[in-house]
């Protein structure tokens, strides 16, 4: 029997999907190159993630990860909100059971370019169209016009991909009117000590509002204070106004006195001490494919969740894996997409039905947060989560606080 020839697959965007899928394909034999539009660092955008500590451990046993990366593993969340009959003072509404491992995006990513190494990943190339072939292959066109032929395209370009369209067209990510700041500095800069991070990562909540504070590894051995922000901005954002990652002096000041308003001042402070804010619009998207002819959908280029799942990154990889036994499992492409179709698209959309009734219950239309304790928080989450499973709430049995 003649053997198959090796595919030749592009992946367009080399963030954490990206050079996941690429790994996936190399491993599946194929020839594989990555074109990245960015040309700076990505591993400066060391904002911090979660992860379930099992996914970590079958990543690494499936070689997708390094045993040995660097995280703050923790056992539960604090639910806190500011005690409106006393002023400063704060309470304390459930510690929640929520093992997992705090990340920071950066050592994930150079952890997964690092076992890339033999693909042809091309830093600052701009893909400016792709079209099928009558062969039923693909080519995607660069900035330069010139053209190059692939079997398939992997778009695990983010939000914004220029994949998706060729899969389900006339699709595109939804915007939602509340917005995410984020900020990370180093742990020596935190004006006071914060016990409660050891191993526990804290939600202050406020109307329409909430802020999250962890701690993450730095990758030089020590370790990082971040915090997320999600609020209703003062004036509409666009999505270019901060793209990649966005700072603009109305939203960063904006963003300060509302928590120095709503906040218990030494949360309020951990966001005060931040030299440098990040904007991010929020969107989402539920899709009725992954994949089409020769276009395959990976990461944030699929069905798209609100951050407040944690999981953009557990997502991505789990694409990854799902491509990556595809492969192996038929010598036929076709029915090799067809798997990771049936597999990935269902997933993709439970993960943004979540986000949206996350976003639902604990932003847009939220309890009055200081009438609430560890029983009713149980029961709210429960609603929350209408049945389904999230390794963010694998187990919400009521702890006393």
């Amino acid at each position: 029997m003649t053997p198959r020839p090796a595919l030749r697959i592009a992946v367009l965007g080399g963030s954490v999907a990206g050079c996941a899928m690429a790994l996936a394909a190399h491993r599946a034999g194929a020839s594989v190159v990555v074109a990245e539009r960015s040309t700076h660092r990505l591993q400066e955008r060391g904002y911090g993630i979660a992860m379930p500590p099992t996914t970590i451990g079958a990543l690494a046993e499936s070689g997708f990860l390094d045993p040995a990366m660097p995280n703050h593993p923790v056992t539960q969340r604090i639910w806190i909100v500011r005690n409106p009959r006393s002023t400063g003072a704060e309470q304390v509404l459930w510690h929640q059971p929520s093992p997992v491992a705090l990340c920071n995006w950066a050592i994930l990513w150079q952890t997964l370019r690092a076992a890339i190494t033999e693909v042809d990943y091309r830093a600052g190339t701009r893909v400016t169209d792709i079209e099928t072939i009558d062969d039923g292959c693909a080519a995607i066109v660069y900035g330069n016009s010139v053209t190059e032929q692939f079997d398939l395209v992997i778009g695990a370009d983010g939000y914004r991909s220029t994949v998706r369209p060729a899969v389900v067209p006339g699709t595109a990510p939804q915007p939602v009117d509340y917005v995410l700041w984020r900020g990370t500095y180093p742990e020596s800069a935190v004006p006071q000590p914060v016990p409660e991070l050891e191993n526990a990562y804290v939600t202050v909540v406020f109307p329409h509002g909430q802020a999250v504070f962890y701690l993450i590894p730095d990758g030089r051995g020590g370790r990082n204070l971040n915090w997320a922000l999600y609020a209703y901005p003062p004036t509409p954002v666009s999505a270019a106004r901060f793209e990649p990652d966005g700072t603009d002096p109305e939203h960063t000041g904006f963003v300060e006195r509302l928590a120095a308003e709503s906040l218990p001042p030494r949360w309020a402070e951990l966001i005060a001490a931040t030299r440098t804010v990040a904007i991010h619009p929020i969107f989402d998207l539920t899709t009725t494919q992954y994949t089409r002819g020769p276009f395959v959908l990976a990461g944030d280029a699929g069905a798209l969740a609100r951050p407040h799942t944690a999981s953009g990154a557990v997502k991505a990889l789990d694409d990854a894996r799902c491509f990556q036994e595809a492969l192996g499992a038929t010598s036929s492409p076709t029915a090799a997409l067809a798997f990771y179709d049936r597999q990935r698209c269902p997933a993709g959309n439970r993960l943004t039905l979540l986000g949206r009734r996350i976003g639902r219950d604990q932003i847009e239309t939220p309890p009055h947060w200081s009438d609430m304790n560890a029983a009713t928080m149980h029961a709210f989450t429960q609603h929350t989560l209408d049945g389904t499973t999230h390794y963010l709430y694998t187990d919400t049995s009521v702890s006393e606080v």
